[in-house]
């Protein structure tokens, strides 16, 4: 009956080579599978933080019962105040003193609305235009 032992062997210059070139490829694997894991845990990190903000984020919403979005809203200026309703539901959502150019802004829709200064056509600048102008109810109206 035969049978078999693993006992101690001499190695041959051919075994040796291949082992040799064996233990270079699995230097090179483990290389690489250590860049991939570093990529991998660069990822994990930037991952974990972006869903653990977003989780917090739907947990106040969930909690609170209300989620901040854009939403359209108007602005009104009335005697110097600025007024900003949201569209939707018409709610006054905040006032504030109007700045100077809303104020400039508003000056100029109201003359206007009520037939104030018109202008056709554009001048060079310095070129005098009063004499293209008339006076007509609530304001002056551009000559044609």
């Amino acid at each position: 009956m035969t049978s078999t032992m693993e006992l101690q062997c001499k190695l041959s210059e051919p075994e040796i080579l291949a082992r040799g070139r064996r233990l270079a490829a699995i230097g090179r694997e483990l290389s690489d599978a250590q860049r991939v894991l570093e990529s991998a845990k660069e990822v994990f990190k930037f991952d974990d933080k972006r869903l653990a903000k977003e989780r917090a984020r739907l947990e106040d919403e969930v909690n609170n019962g209300f989620a901040y979005r854009q939403v359209a809203t108007s602005k009104t200026i009335v005697e110097g105040v600025c007024t900003i309703t949201r569209d939707d539901t018409m709610q006054i959502v905040g006032t504030r003193p109007a700045t100077s150019n809303e104020l400039q802004l508003q000056m100029y829709k109201d003359e206007e609305r009520e037939g104030g200064i018109r202008r056709r056509g554009r001048k060079k600048r310095g070129e005098d235009d009063s004499a293209d102008l008339e006076v007509v109810e609530g304001g002056a109206k551009a000559r044609g």
